[in-house]
């Protein structure tokens, strides 16, 4: 599973994988480049971190190319669930 990241750069935004060197894409604006990431994510298994210009920052899972609940959801759910027995 790899980790991939949308940040903010002087020319607009970026997507790169932790680790490497190059950005995978590039786009104008944050919401085209997410728009182009969700495609190239397409039957990958991978997290993205989104990080928004007031230093936030949102995490999306994929599993096959789907979107699901990141991963900190579901140990909460856990702890809920045993906070209840």
């Amino acid at each position: 599973m790899g980790d991939y990241h949308i940040n903010r750069v002087p020319e607009g935004w970026q997507l790169i994988k932790r680790g490497a060197t190059r950005p995978s894409k590039r786009a104008l604006t944050k919401g085209r480049l997410i728009q182009e990431t969700e495609r190239f994510l397409r039957g990958k298994d991978a997290v993205l971190i989104i990080h928004n210009e007031d230093g936030t920052t949102v995490e999306k899972t994929y599993e096959a190319g789907k979107l699901v609940p990141p991963r900190w959801a579901k140990w909460q759910e856990e702890e809920s669930a045993n906070d209840q027995e």
